[in-house]
């Protein structure tokens, strides 16, 4: 009995790598509003924090909190790779020398007719 070369499931979390690039994308953006707002609001305040001083201590953990999430948001839409670029990758995973040039043709052919039957 043979096995699949390319997995089923494999395929199915191929395809939610672009729905996951999309939701960090959006809460990239959410990151970002949110220290947009919290900072106008701590200039708004500025002039109150000698008598608000919870206020605006409150305001600066939020900045702080949330560029560090939006830090690591950003470095996971830098490393998380693109579909063409992991079905590439595991295609290529079965290259060797001997067939190196026959594979390279196959990979490029094979990823573009995958991509379209996943469209």
């Amino acid at each position: 009995m043979k096995g699949y070369i390319i997995s089923p499931s494999w395929i199915f979390w191929v395809n939610t790598l672009d729905k996951f690039k999309a939701a960090l994308a959006a809460l990239f953006i959410g990151l970002f509003v949110v220290i947009i707002v919290n900072y106008a609001s701590l200039v708004v305040e500025e002039g109150n924090c000698w008598t608000n001083e919870k206020l605006c201590e409150s305001y600066k953990k939020t900045i702080h909190k949330s560029m560090v999430i939006l830090i690591a948001v950003l470095l996971l839409l830098i490393f998380v790779p693109g579909k063409i670029t992991v079905i590439e990758m595991q295609l290529a995973k079965h290259a060797t020398y001997e067939n190196a040039e026959a594979v390279l043709k196959q990979i490029e052919d094979a990823a573009k007719y995958i991509v379209e039957n996943m469209k």
